[in-house]
């Protein structure tokens, strides 16, 4: 019978707690991007509105004179209102 050899463990355990690091790491970062998405969705919901409403009351016509009234109707100011902080 050959000799009994001891296979080592500790790069086995080290390997296995680099990928528990790397895996808990990338579940950190993943929430932290949940987090800033559903902050800004939140933000816009509160602050658009207003804006939504009014982009709905649009003539659905094709007629030029019903589209020079939509444009002048809508205001073109605050369009990038929900995008601050969002990293965009």
């Amino acid at each position: 019978m050959p000799p009994s050899q001891k296979k080592p463990v500790g790069p086995v355990i080290g390997i296995i707690i680099i990928v528990l690091i790397l895996i808990l790491g990338g579940l950190y970062f993943w929430g932290e991007k949940l987090n800033l998405n559903n902050g800004y969705q939140q933000t816009t919901e509160e602050t658009s509105d207003a804006q939504t409403d009014q982009l709905n009351e649009q003539s659905s016509s094709d007629n030029l004179s019903a589209i020079e009234a939509d444009l002048k109707n809508t205001d073109t100011a605050n369009l990038d209102a929900g995008l601050e902080g969002a990293g965009l």
